[in-house]
C-alpha cells in the first residue's frame, strides 16, 4: 500500500477521491476508468484488499462494498447524503418500501450529480421518513438549498464518510499497513534495520488448496467454494518470509525441472529469493501437497513427498558449505531427510569461529527417530507444535505434557525450544534458565499456513537485528511476526514486513 502519511493525511487523500467520484458516481466503471490514478489510494486500502481476497472480486468491488458498509455505519441523514451523492443505490428498497416513487429511487443512482442532488432535495423528508427506525424524521426539517448541499451538506457527510474509512482500515482485521511482494531484486533495507545473509534448508513444491466450510464425512464429497493451486512448502515459504523483512535470502532445495519446478523458481525469483544454490532434478515430478482450509485458516493437508526423485542428501550440503558458514542465519525443515539435517548441523559443528543462528521447524516429524543428541546441541531454536513435541520425546508416556519434554529437547543439547500454540510461543530457553511466555495477539483467524514459516524468519531477522544468541525480544518479534500472518491470512501474500511487525507489537505494547 502506498504511504499516505497519518490517518490525518490519509483521511484528506479519502475524502478527495470520494469528492471527486461524486460527478459520475461512484460505480464499478468510474473506479476502473481510474484505478491507475485517482482512486489508487482508496484500491490499495488493507480492508479494500481483505474484501476482495475473502470475496474473490476485483479491488474496485472490494471498494463499492467497503464504501458501502462504512456508509451505513453512520447517521441516517449522512447516509441520505452519501446515498445520492456517490450515487451508492444502497437504500432503495427502504425507500420504494416507505413510498417514495420508482422515478425518484432511479434519479438517486442517476449518473448526472445534478439529477440526484434534484431527487434528493425533491423527496427531501420522505427519503429521510424511510428510515425513521434509525433518524427522528421530524427533527430533520425541510429541505436546504442547492447551494448548502453542494457546499456545506455533501462535503460534511463526504468527510465523516472518508474518517469511517480510515477508521474501518485501521482497525479492522488485519493491516493497515499491508503492502503488496516487493519486485526490485536490490531492494534496500528499512533504515537502521541490518541486512543479514539467511540460508534456508527445506523444501519447495506446489500446493493445491481447496477452501471448504466443512469436512465432508466418511465417503461422501463436499464442495469447496474457492481454490488455490500456487507454489510452497516451508523451505520455500520461509525464504520468501525472511526476503519480506529485507535479508539477502537462498534457498537450498531440491527442484523438478518439469513445468511446476519452473514456476516455482520464478515465483522464488519474483519475491527476491535467490535460486542459483537449488537442486535441479531432471526428468523428476514436482512434489505436491493437498490443503483443506477452512474458512477461519484451520486446515488439514496431505501430502506427496516424491522423496525417492526430490531430495537432498548430505552431499549436496557439502556443496554449499561454504555459503552454510558463511550465513548469518540458516533455517531448516524437517521436509529435509533425517541425514541431510544432521549433515548441515555437523558442518555447523565443525565452524571456526562464530556460526550461525540455527533454526529448525520440526514440521513433520520423522517417523522412525529424532536428531541424534550430537548434533541437537548445534541447534539454538527448535521450532514445534505440541503434537510434533510429542512425536520428538523418547519417553513414550501416554499422558503428554509439554514442559518436561521441552527440558528434555534442551537437556539432550537444542539452546531454547519455542512452542507454538494459538498464535502465542512459549519459549524454553536453556542460557537464561527460565520460560518466556509471548502473548497472544488477537485475531479472529485460528490460523494459517504460513505462520509458523514467519515465526522463524521473524525469530532470524531479530537474532541477526540484536546480534544475541537468545532473546525474549526474539520471541516477541517472532511472534508479533506469525501473528500478523494470521490475521491478513485471506490476502494473497500475507507475509509480514518490518514494519508491519513494529506496528503489531506497537498496538499491543509489547517489551523491545
Amino acid at each position: 500500500m502506498r504511504d499516505n502519511g497519518s490517518p490525518d493525511d490519509l483521511h484528506l487523500v479519502l475524502l478527495h477521491i470520494l469528492e471527486q467520484l461524486r460527478s459520475t458516481g461512484a460505480n464499478l466503471a468510474s473506479l476502473q476508468a481510474v484505478s491507475g490514478g485517482l482512486a489508487a489510494p482508496l484500491l490499495e486500502l488493507a480492508a479494500v484488499r481483505r474484501y476482495s481476497a475473502v470475496h474473490d472480486v476485483v479491488p474496485e468491488s472490494g471498494a463499492l462494498a467497503v464504501i458501502a458498509e462504512c456508509a451505513q455505519e453512520l447517521s441516517a441523514s449522512d447516509n441520505v447524503v452519501i446515498d445520492a451523492a456517490l450515487g451508492l443505490g444502497l437504500l432503495g428498497e427502504q425507500y420504494a418500501r416507505s413510498g417514495v416513487s420508482r422515478r425518484a429511487i432511479r434519479q438517486l443512482s442517476d449518473r448526472q450529480l445534478s439529477k440526484r442532488r434534484r431527487a434528493l432535495l425533491e423527496n427531501w423528508l420522505k427519503l429521510h421518513e424511510a428510515l425513521s427506525n434509525a433518524v427522528d424524521a421530524s427533527s430533520v426539517g425541510g429541505a436546504p438549498t442547492e447551494r448548502d448541499l453542494r457546499s456545506s451538506i455533501e462535503p460534511a457527510a463526504l468527510k465523516m464518510l472518508a474518517r469511517q474509512l480510515v477508521l474501518r482500515d485501521r482497525y479492522s482485521v488485519g493491516s493497515s499497513n499491508s503492502t503488496s511482494p516487493a519486485t526490485d531484486e536490490n531492494e534496500q533495507p528499512v533504515p537502521g534495520r541490518k541486512r543479514g545473509r539467511i540460508l534456508v534448508i527445506g523444501a519447495a513444491v506446489m500446493d493445491a488448496v481447496f477452501r471448504i466450510r466443512e469436512l465432508p464425512r466418511w465417503e461422501t464429497s463436499s464442495e469447496a467454494h474457492d481454490f488455490v493451486f500456487k507454489p510452497g512448502g516451508k523451505g520455500l515459504t520461509q525464504a520468501v518470509a525472511a526476503a519480506r523483512l529485507g535479508h539477502r535470502v537462498s534457498l537450498v532445495a531440491a527442484i523438478a525441472d518439469d513445468r511446476f519446478g519452473t514456476e516455482i523458481i520464478n515465483y522464488l525469483r519474483a519475491n527476491n529469493v535467490d535460486t542459483q544454490l537449488l537442486k535441479i532434478v531432471p526428468g523428476a515430478d514436482t512434489p505436491f501437497t493437498g490443503v483443506l482450509e477452512m474458512d477461519l485458516g484451520d486446515s488439514l493437508a496431505t501430502y506427496w513427498r516424491n522423496d525417492k526423485e526430490v531430495r537432498l542428501d548430505p552431499w549436496d550440503c557439502d556443496e554449499i558449505a561454504g555459503e552454510l558458514l558463511a550465513s548469518d542465519a540458516v533455517l531448516m525443515t524437517f521436509e529435509v531427510p533425517r541425514e541431510t539435517v544432521e549433515h548441515a548441523l555437523t558442518l555447523l559443528r565443525d565452524a571456526a569461529g562464530r556460526r550461525p543462528a540455527t533454526i529448525v521447524a520440526a514440521a513433520q516429524p520423522y517417523p522412525d527417530a529424532t536428531l541424534s543428541p550430537d548434533v541437537l546441541k548445534h541447534i539454538d531454536y527448535v521450532v514445534v507444535h505440541p503434537w510434533e513435541l510429542r512425536r520428538l520425546s523418547s519417553t513414550g508416556a501416554q499422558q503428554f505434557d509439554p514442559d518436561p519434554v521441552a527440558r528434555e529437547l534442551m537437556e539432550t543439547g537444542a539452546g531454547a525450544v519455542c512452542l507454538l500454540l494459538r498464535g502465542g510461543c512459549t519459549m524454553y530457553s536453556q542460557s537464561a534458565h527460565d520460560v518466556v511466555q509471548s502473548p497472544v495477539f488477537a485475531t479472529i483467524y485460528k490460523e494459517s499456513a504460513a505462520a509458523r514459516d514467519a515465526f522463524c524468519a521473524g525469530l532470524a531477522d531479530e537474532l541477526i537485528q540484536s546480534g544475541e544468541r537468545f532473546s525474549a525480544n526474539a520471541a516477541d518479534w517472532a511472534s508479533a511476526a506469525m501473528s500478523c500472518t494470521i490475521a491478513d491470512y485471506p490476502l494473497s501474500n500475507p507475509l509480514p514486513t518490518p514494519e508491519r511487525i513494529g506496528a503489531m507489537l506497537t498496538r499491543f505494547r509489547l517489551r523491545r
